[in-house]
């Protein structure tokens, strides 16, 4: 009898069971908020000096506005944000990094937001996929409008889902406000907030709720609307030599190129990504089968609107990136996964109204926790840049009269911010602005017979007055295979492809140090732990022969 009363005092009752998995979630939301920002505490005071185009973003935001929105890879809202934070915070390195720092809290913030105002949720899966996604880490806490844009977007998402559930025209002018920040912050946003749209347009016809329809329309033409400066004047407009960067776009490269952007290591977090994928579309499909015929309920509004949003954006995203007809480079998908994730983490919250799934997702997070942060630790500490290395060696180590040579010209926009010496410097080729990329300037160089006549008129001088030469970014020994001239802009085999002039014009630059420099050798190398993408050698020559 004594056997049969203790069986039956420990064991739980459904209450006492949903409040233990409860409390297991939210123990597990708060571990994981603190773990992301516990990183982003760590990129911020290891991502170093800013690299090429986090220092155009900060000296276009310095910059007329309207007079240099062709230049210009973000809309008006993210340099005015930029202005103002410098003018109030200043625009050194700390001050910067922590403005990264304040979008990755902001982040975990909207992450919060979202699964309260529309499930009375923790986050849990959201903050996996994002706020333990390197990509994220590293590029939404840049200074450039990929973190706070991506924000924007998962706000707009839930202020959605909440208008969904219950239309007001105070919550309609929410909505309203989240995508007008959203697209006047990153043009990226232009292209996910029409599969928000059409997905609870899509619920609402099925309701029958037709003003409601006829109510997000002036919020869709209004935003629409706003880009009709962007079209007129667009970033790398035509005219400033957008032909030079243009790249098709095809699926192959759309896809190895997202999962690149899932995160580091790339084959552990393509594969979570794609499996979290597949269970939350087909558990939504599963779900809704189960309950299509019962009266209209918010868990099928939202598993609808959930599943409607990443069905549409997806191949919608891939026709802007089309449009675009610009190579697709892992930063450019922030914004997408930010709103897949939440629109993922909608549909597992809705699931997870069964308990068996509440307890996975519970265990899922738990080894996530653990296990991401361990694998991507090397990529998190990564530095953006060693430019600021290389301009302290040249500040100390470069004479006077000495030449400073900056291959290719794009380097040239770092190299300003950090070098403070007295000594001349050129890029490769010499380009008249050095603060933002100017394509234009570089499409009338790809014009020219001789682009590279001034700088190897000036290196000449140099050596021959017995200085030296310095190379910040190296150069490139001729290739057997490959000319060593191309015609003046179109040439015949390469047309307009700035990258095949900028190669030659940088093995040209190697076969005059071979030919004339007597002594020379390297300074630096790319330094470990640097990003790939900005990690550049300094080499020297000194001495003259003909």
């Amino acid at each position: 009898m004594s056997g049969e009363h203790s069986d039956i005092a420990t064991t739980l009752s459904p209450k006492a069971k949903s409040d233990l998995v409860k409390r297991a979630e939210w123990t597990a939301a708060i571990l994981l908020s603190v773990v992301v920002v516990f990183l982003c505490i760590v990129r911020a005071t290891h991502a170093g000096a800013l690299w090429r185009d986090e220092c155009e973003s900060l000296q276009l935001a310095r910059m007329p506005m309207a007079t240099n929105l062709e230049y210009n890879s973000f809309p008006l809202l993210f340099p005015a944000v930029i202005r103002g934070y410098t003018a109030l915070f200043g625009s050194g390195d700390v001050g910067l990094r922590l403005f990264g720092l304040a979008v990755g809290i902001a982040l975990v913030a909207m992450a919060w937001i979202h699964s309260r105002i529309v499930r009375e949720e923790v986050p849990l899966v959201f903050l996996v996929l994002i706020g333990l996604n390197t990509t994220f880490l590293t590029v939404g806490t840049s200074i450039r409008g990929y973190g706070l844009g991506s924000v924007l977007i998962v706000l707009a998402f839930g202020l959605t889902a909440k208008l969904l559930l219950k239309p007001t025209i105070r919550r309609l002018a929410a909505v309203f406000l989240s995508y007008f920040a959203g697209i006047q912050y990153l043009f990226f946003d232009a292209a996910l907030l029409p599969a928000i749209s059409l997905a609870v347009i899509a619920v609402w016809l099925v309701r029958g709720r037709f003003k409601w329809v006829l109510a997000l329309l002036p919020v869709a033409v209004v935003c629409a609307a706003s880009y009709i400066p962007y079209l007129k004047k667009t970033p790398l407009d035509v005219r400033t030599g957008v032909a030079l960067v243009k790249s098709p776009v095809s699926l192959a490269a759309f896809w190895e190129q997202w999962k690149v952007a899932c995160g580091v290591p790339a084959s552990l977090m393509s594969i979570l990504w794609l499996g979290i994928f597949f269970i939350a579309v087909s558990g939504a499909i599963w779900r809704l089968a189960i309950i299509w015929r019962r009266k209209p309920s918010p868990e099928f509004d939202l598993l609808i609107f959930g599943l409607l949003t990443i069905l549409i954006s997806i191949p919608g995203y891939f026709g802007f990136l089309r449009v675009l007809n610009s190579a697709p480079q892992p930063r450019y998908y922030v914004a997408l996964l930010c709103l897949l994730a939440a629109a993922i983490d909608l549909i597992v919250a809705n699931l997870a109204l069964i308990e068996w799934i509440r307890w996975a997702r519970v265990g899922f997070v738990s080894a996530a926790v653990v296990i991401l942060p361990i694998a991507a630790w090397s990529k998190i500490i990564e530095r953006q840049t060693n430019i600021d290395i290389v301009a302290e060696k040249l500040r100390q180590d470069a004479s006077a009269n000495d030449l400073i040579v900056v291959n290719p010209w794009y380097v040239g926009l770092s190299f300003d911010r950090y070098y403070h010496g007295p000594v001349r410097w050129m890029t490769v080729p010499e380009m008249s602005e050095r603060r933002i990329h100017r394509y234009d300037l570089v499409k009338a160089k790809m014009q020219e017979s001789e682009p590279l006549a001034d700088i190897k008129a000036a290196m000449q001088l140099t050596l021959e007055s017995g200085n030296r030469v310095w190379i910040v970014g190296g150069a490139a020994p001729p290739v057997k295979d490959l000319p060593l001239e191309l015609h003046p802009a179109p040439d015949p085999t390469y047309g307009w492809d700035e990258s095949s002039y900028r190669n030659v014009w940088s093995m040209q630059l190697g076969a005059f140090l071979q030919t004339h420099v007597i002594n020379g050798g390297i300074v630096l190398g790319p330094a470990s732990g640097v990003n790939a993408d900005e990690n550049v050698p300094l080499l020297n020559g000194k001495g003259w022969r003909d």
